[in-house]
């Protein structure tokens, strides 16, 4: 599984906006493993590896300065930037979920779509939009929610198989 996320050269936050790549290499993952999982299955089980494994030999590759350029998000003006940040606190903050839940959840995902579309009268695709709070969460402009700590399961007969 390694070897084909590094071979596609696609950073794993760009998963967030590229869906369609991020399906391609969901396939290859189920098609060898004989899993059934979702696509944000998936991607939650890689990003989780990055996250818990740091500084581990297991921990799950990065692509440094190597691999696809990043994808170019929509400029947001400050009204509009607001707007994205109350519907993160609405939809995610308040259950104690951060930014990264919205890469796995579609259907939360094309809710905050609609939901700035309508207040802010601006089609901007939901998988940007998570994009868009990554970077500010990244920047550290979005506020860390408390979370408690989930246990990785679901995926353990594949974290001993060296992919």
């Amino acid at each position: 599984m390694k070897a084909s996320y590094l071979r596609r050269g696609i950073h794993l936050e760009h998963y967030e906006v590229r869906r369609a790549d991020l399906h391609d290499l969901c396939e290859e993952f189920r098609a060898h493993f004989g899993r059934s999982d979702t696509d944000g299955e998936i991607y939650h089980y890689m990003r989780t590896k990055r996250k818990i494994n740091k500084g581990r030999k297991n921990r799950w590759p990065t692509m440094g300065d190597v691999g696809e350029p990043k994808i170019e998000l929509p400029e947001l003006g400050a009204e509009h930037q607001e707007v994205l940040v109350d519907l993160y606190y609405e939809h995610l903050a308040h259950l104690g979920d951060g930014t990264d839940n919205l890469a796995y959840e579609v259907e939360t995902t094309a809710m905050i779509e609609t939901e700035f579309e309508h207040r802010t009268m601006r089609n901007i695709p939901g998988p940007m939009l998570v994009g868009l709070l990554t970077d500010l969460r990244k920047r550290g402009l979005l506020p860390l929610v408390d979370r408690q700590p989930k246990p990785e399961g679901g995926f353990d007969d594949i974290n001993r198989v060296r992919a």
